[in-house]
């Protein structure tokens, strides 16, 4: 009998140290999980800023080479325009000049561009005029100061594009307002599915373009007297370009 009970405390000691090793399995087991979930989420949490900043560095990287392109493009139609300078102060020279012109000839785009840094800086000399008359005391309801050229509902697509970049938006937005024809007339009724389908698909774009446009075509005396003080620096856009 006596062998007989201390095997059977000897069997219950060993229940138990079983059923406290079993109780340890389960700890251990959900301390696990909750670090695979908690790794889980670092690992999350990880890839998202990283894929934001991915995103951000293709878009400057898009941006860059824009910039580049335009510049480019600037410099050829520079050089176009000074070969054709030196054929009219040399009439003798004119099938040379002629020939070689021809052969440096700006792609279409390229004169678009020359042209619409052109017509900018011409709008920016007409509203620094306009600056100067409110200085010297002209009110902004007189027409002096704000005469109907002025108004940024009449702006071309290239003073509107190069108003944008002035801004801080990228060229190729100027590129859409350029090659869809959108003027100021036009802007007044864009939406983001127009940005949209003018290929501007980034939404934090879409609404800083409608905000700009907003502050710009607001009608009204004050809308005016806000499109110039508000008004694009070509200088700095074709320096840009």
């Amino acid at each position: 009998p006596t062998k007989i009970q201390h095997a059977l405390e000897k069997m219950q000691s060993l229940a138990s140290t079983s059923a406290l090793l079993a109780r340890r399995v389960d700890e251990l087991e959900s301390g696990w999980g909750r670090c695979r979930s908690d790794l889980e989420e670092a690992q999350h949490s990880i890839r998202t800023p990283r894929a934001t900043i991915d995103q951000h560095c293709h878009q400057s990287t898009e941006c860059r080479q824009d910039v580049e392109a335009l510049r480019s493009a600037l410099a050829t139609g520079q050089m176009s325009q000074q070969g054709h300078m030196q054929g009219m102060q040399r009439p003798g020279q004119h099938p040379a000049i002629s020939r070689q012109g021809s052969q440096h000839l700006p792609q279409q785009g390229s004169q678009r561009d020359l042209q619409a840094c052109r017509l900018a800086t011409q709008h920016h000399r007409q509203v620094q005029g306009c600056e100067q008359h409110h200085q010297s005391g002209c009110m902004p309801g007189q027409q002096s100061c704000a005469p109907e050229g002025e108004d940024p509902r009449l702006w071309s697509e290239s003073q509107l594009g190069l108003w944008l970049v002035g801004r801080g938006l990228p060229v190729s937005v100027a590129r859409a307002f350029e090659a869809h024809l959108v003027n100021g007339m036009v802007a007044l009724d864009l939406n983001e599915d127009d940005l949209a389908s003018m290929g501007i698909d980034d939404h934090f774009h879409q609404r800083r373009i409608l905000k700009e446009l907003r502050v710009l075509l607001s009608g009204g005396a004050a809308g005016r007297a806000r499109a110039s003080s508000l008004g694009p620096d070509s200088q700095q856009a074709c320096e840009v370009l």
